[in-house]
């Protein structure tokens, strides 16, 4: 009867342990994912100091990173709504549509917009909107800055033509730390 007592006991305990190390294995995937979405969103803040927009398109005391599609990086932003860049109060939007990106001077594009690309960029061609976006070859479809991941750091890719093109001047300093910078179909690599 002790035995019949003591098997429940010990199978309860085993799975009670599988679960304990399936908690420890799946958190610092967790963790790293919600310190990615922190590092791209200080990335976003500091862009606004790297980056010159046309003075017409500026509004007097705002600057707004708009998000398109559903991301958990908006939640990393929502401190920064407000906030103080270069004078001018930070202004955090979430939009459904790309035609309402036009007053937007950033616009974070989600994973979730991939194959909506072409259409984005088609709506934006006339617009000088900073494009950034975490989606794979953001930068070789036409996207201004996109976030790589490099041996588990976030790293920054630049399509500099595609910049000028949007009237948008990027700092030099940017450009230096770009593990990726796309000008005319020329890539250059940076270590």
């Amino acid at each position: 009867m002790r035995i019949n007592l003591i098997l429940p006991i010990m199978m309860r305990f085993n799975i009670f342990i599988c679960f304990l190390l399936a908690g420890f294995i799946a958190f610092p995937t967790i963790l790293y994912a919600s310190q990615e979405d922190k590092i791209k969103a200080a990335y976003l803040y500091q862009l606004t100091y790297f980056t010159e927009w046309p003075k017409s398109t500026l509004s007097r005391d705002t600057l707004s990173i708009c998000i398109l599609g559903k991301d958990k990086i908006g939640k990393e932003l929502a401190p920064l709504h407000m906030r103080q860049s270069g004078g001018v109060h930070i202004e955090i939007v979430y939009i459904e549509r790309p035609i309402d990106a036009s007053s937007c001077n950033i616009l974070y594009i989600a994973n979730t917009e991939k194959k909506h690309l072409s259409l984005i960029f088609d709506v934006l061609q006339v617009e000088s909107v900073l494009t950034v976006s975490s989606i794979k070859d953001f930068v070789k479809q036409g996207g201004i800055i996109g976030f790589a991941i490099i041996n588990n750091t976030v790293r920054l890719e630049v399509n500099y033509s595609a910049a000028l093109k949007a009237g948008i001047t990027l700092s030099a300093k940017l450009l230096e730390v770009a593990s990726l910078v796309v000008n005319d179909k020329v890539e250059v690599k940076h270590l």
